[in-house]
């Protein structure tokens, strides 16, 4: 298993215990990353939420999900924690035998990222997922410039001035950074939910699925987003 749980590799910490980062039905989910691996599992670094280390309790019981070129998932327990030099970390103890897995679900991340949202007809999305690219004539049903407030690898809520209906298609661009490189995104994305913003009325929440996202897209969103990880770990170590 040295390959699977190799030191550096990605990892995605996943429970359904109820703590102060989750809202009632939700699932808690950190990134870490592996430190090394055990006889019995593995040895993954403390986890940071929002700025803030998170602390794992020892006893509580986690789905781990391994990126690589593959995602392999296996269930542990928290058996003890520890410190490696400035690194707080968490040894897991396995319960299963760690299987691939396709994932349906992703991390999310929260960012500030303006994106470009073009709603656009069931008819053209449907001639987009058969082309990746919308006809030159294309009317679009409406325009806006809106923020991306949270970002995974199967979808991303916007902070928007438009007031979306659940089931509409839409079109959104927008460029991240990544490993020094600015890369420009494009995909296609279907309404979930539009609600107004609790702190800002005349803005709206919308929950965004990604259609069909190609997985070179993933990756790279996937990437990005432990690359984020990464450097809010160092932050908060400094």
């Amino acid at each position: 298993m040295a390959e699977i749980f190799k030191a550096g590799a990605k990892v995605e910490l996943v429970s359904v215990k109820k703590s102060f980062t989750a809202k009632d039905g939700d699932e808690i989910s950190y990134m870490s990353q592996v430190i090394d691996e055990t006889a019995d599992g593995m040895i993954c670094a403390m986890p940071i939420f929002e700025g803030r280390l998170i602390p794992l309790d020892v006893g509580d019981n986690y789905d781990i999900y391994v990126y690589g070129t593959v995602v392999y998932k296996v269930n542990a327990t928290v058996a003890s924690r520890g410190k490696e030099g400035n690194i707080y970390t968490a040894v897991f103890k396995f319960n299963s035998e760690p299987k691939k897995f396709q994932r349906r679900s992703f991390y999310r991340l929260e960012c500030m990222i303006n994106t470009e949202v073009k709603v656009i007809s069931s008819e053209d999305a449907e001639k987009y997922k058969k082309n990746k690219e919308l006809p030159a004539d294309i009317l679009y049903l409406a325009e806006d410039d809106a923020i991306i407030k949270d970002i995974s690898g199967g979808g991303a809520k916007l902070l928007s001035q438009y007031s979306y209906k659940r089931l509409d298609n839409c079109l959104l661009r927008f460029n991240i950074s990544y490993s020094g490189n600015t890369h420009k995104l494009e995909v296609l994305g279907r309404v979930k939910s539009s609600v107004s913003n609790d702190k800002l009325p005349d803005k709206n929440d919308v929950g965004i699925q990604f259609i069909e996202p190609s997985a070179a897209m993933q990756d790279l969103l996937v990437k990005y987003i432990f690359e984020q990880q990464r450097l809010m770990r160092k932050k908060e170590n400094s």
